[in-house]
């Protein structure tokens, strides 16, 4: 009886093993009519779907885009870069006979373009008149605007070249200038720190007249 009960059980033991041994099939063959279970597809469907989003990081300190752009699939596109000014890294000593003249703000281009650069346009500084504060994730968006002063700090109505000019030249407003400047020559508190600089200017805003659509512009972000 016992013997029987064996031969029973390593007939069950076998057919288990016979049943669960696994054909190979090699990607990229055709399976034969005797594998079990196998569906062969030849063809896959792509579906694809456009997905817009609210809103998308764009803060980056070491570039910005200018201008204004009217895309025939985008609608209108107005970069306008908003930034903060730092103080001096050395200590900046000016002789007390020194005379304001002028000072201009100078923005370095990196040769990225994008529209019709025959265009001439109107480029205008403002004075921010509330502090950059990050939003979500401590980035700023395309959403994010902060609110400027009237009076501008300088315009100019240029032609930019961005492959040919390595710069563009902007003068300041007088009363900005020689605000600045008498500052730095009577080394006021003001810029002692970062901190109570910003208190005093709170940092600026480029733009481009809507009027003047046309072409978008890459500035680098970095001094120098």
């Amino acid at each position: 009886m016992l013997t029987k009960r064996n031969l029973i059980l390593f007939t069950l033991i076998f057919t288990s093993l016979i049943s669960c041994q696994k054909n190979e099939i090699d990607f990229g063959t055709v399976p034969e009519n005797y594998f079990t279970n196998i569906i062969y597809v030849d063809t896959v469907e792509v579906r694809l779907s456009t997905v817009v989003t609210d809103s998308f990081v764009s803060s980056s300190a070491q570039s910005f885009l200018l201008g204004v752009v009217n895309d025939p699939y985008f609608g209108v596109i107005n970069a306008r870069p908003f930034f903060q000014l730092g103080i001096p890294v050395s200590a900046v000593t000016i002789s007390d006979q020194a005379i304001y003249d002028s000072v201009k703000f100078i923005a370095r281009i990196n040769k990225y373009y994008y529209g019709d650069t025959t265009k001439s346009a109107k480029i205008v500084i403002h004075e921010l008149s509330q502090d950059i504060a990050y939003s979500y994730n401590d980035k700023l968006y395309n959403t994010t605007n902060f609110s400027v002063k009237p009076l501008p700090v300088g315009a100019i109505d240029k032609l930019i070249r961005p492959v040919a000019e390595d710069s563009v030249r902007i003068p300041v407003n007088t009363i900005i200038g020689e605000g600045l400047f008498n500052l730095l020559k009577s080394k006021s508190e003001v810029i002692s720190n970062q901190e109570n600089f910003l208190q005093y200017f709170k940092g600026l805003r480029i733009s481009v007249d809507e009027a003047d659509s046309g072409v978008i512009y890459g500035l680098n972000g970095e001094a120098g």
